[in-house]
C-alpha cells in the first residue's frame, strides 16, 4: 500500500502540513526525503523532529484509495471515463475530516484531487471546522452513502511496578511511548486528573523529570466530551506522543491502570505480611493516588470531593 500522506516543514516558518493526495507513487518528506507511510487503514508519524508523533486508523480509507488506483492507468495518467470522481470526492473528504479531528493542532490538513482527475469537482482544499459546508454539497449528489466520521483514539497502558516508580507504556495502535513515572509523582498525577474533571477549556499539565503531560478539553462534533492528550519534553514544540480521546474513558484507563498496578501483590505474601511501618510504606503510593472524586466520577455517579462523606 502506497503512501496516503505527505509531511513537509515550509522555511522559514516551521509550518507543518499534512496533504492527503492519493497516488501510486510514495510521497516525499521535505528536501530530505523523509517518508511519513499510512499502511491499511492506519495513517501515523513517528518522527518526532518532523513534527508531533501522531496515529489514526481511519475504517476504509485503503479501500477508497484503492478504487482510484484500479480505475487509473498511470501510465497514461487516465482513469475510467465511468470513474465516480464526485462519490469519490465526498468519501474522501469524510474521511479527511475524521483525520483532521484526530490529528495535531499544529498541523495543517489539505485535500487534493488526484493528478489523473480532470473532472473538476473541487480544487485544493484546506480542511478544517468549515469543510461541512462542502461535504454538504456533494452529499446529494453522491451515489455511495457515507457519512462524515467521527473517530477518537483508545489509548492502551501497559505498566511495571518497580522499586520506586512505575514504567507506564501509552499505546495507539504502532505508535508507543514509555516515561517512567516516580512514586513521588502520584499525588500530582491524582490532582491532574482532578483538574481535567474540572476544566472546561484552557490547558491541564503535569510536569514530570524530563516530560510534561498535557490535557486540553476540546469537543469535536457530536461527542459530549472530548480532549487531546499529549506528551511533550520539558520544552516547547517537541510533542512525543499525542491522541484525541474522550474524556471520562482517558481518565478512567490511566486511574485504573494506575490503581491495578500499585495494589497488585500487596497481599501476595499474606503469610508473612508486615504491619507498621513497614505496611504504610508498601500501601504508600496506593493510597496517594486513590481518589474519592475520581472514582465517583468515573463511575458515573454523583461527584464526590476527596475528604467528603457522602
Amino acid at each position: 500500500m502506497k503512501c496516503l500522506c505527505e509531511i513537509k516543514m515550509l522555511i522559514p516558518m516551521k509550518k507543518t502540513y499534512i496533504r492527503i493526495s492519493p497516488d501510486i507513487d510514495v510521497l516525499c518528506i521535505n528536501s530530505d526525503s523523509c517518508c511519513a507511510s499510512a499502511y491499511g487503514d492506519e495513517i501515523y508519524n513517528d518522527s518526532p523532529w518532523l513534527g508531533p508523533r501522531f496515529s489514526i486508523v481511519v475504517p476504509g480509507i485503503e479501500e477508497w484509495v484503492k478504487r482510484y488506483e484500479d480505475a487509473t492507468d498511470f501510465a497514461e495518467t487516465t482513469t475510467e471515463p465511468s470513474f465516480d470522481w464526485i462519490s469519490w470526492h465526498y468519501e474522501g473528504l469524510c474521511f479527511a475530516k475524521a483525520i483532521w479531528e484526530q490529528m495535531p493542532r499544529c498541523y495543517t490538513l489539505y485535500y487534493e484531487p488526484p493528478f489523473e482527475d480532470h473532472s473538476g469537482t473541487l480544487d485544493e482544499v484546506i480542511i478544517d471546522e468549515h469543510v461541512d459546508s462542502l461535504i454538504d454539497r456533494l452529499r446529494p449528489l453522491a451515489k455511495r452513502t457515507a457519512s462524515p466520521l467521527s473517530r477518537k483514539d483508545n489509548i492502551e497502558y501497559k505498566l511495571e511496578r518497580k522499586d520506586c516508580c512505575i514504567e507506564i507504556t501509552f499505546r495507539i495502535n504502532n505508535l508507543g511511548f514509555n516515561i517512567p513515572l516516580s512514586f513521588r509523582c502520584l499525588t500530582g498525577i491524582t490532582q491532574w486528573l482532578k483538574d481535567i474533571i474540572d476544566a472546561k477549556d484552557g490547558v491541564c499539565t503535569m510536569q514530570l523529570s524530563g516530560y510534561d503531560l498535557h490535557y486540553a478539553h476540546q469537543t469535536i462534533g457530536s461527542h459530549p466530551e472530548m480532549g487531546r492528550f499529549w506528551i511533550s519534553k520539558n520544552y516547547p514544540h517537541n510533542d512525543e506522543f499525542c491522541a484525541y480521546v474522550d474524556t471520562k474513558e482517558f481518565v478512567r484507563g490511566l486511574y485504573l491502570s494506575l490503581m491495578t498496578e500499585l495494589g497488585f501483590g500487596l497481599y501476595e505474601n499474606i503469610d508473612n505480611y508486615p504491619g507498621g511501618e513497614e505496611r504504610n510504606v508498601i500501601w504508600k503510593p496506593y493510597n496517594e493516588l486513590k481518589s474519592c472524586k475520581i472514582e465517583t466520577y468515573i463511575s458515573d455517579n454523583e461527584i464526590c470531593e476527596d475528604g467528603i462523606q457522602s
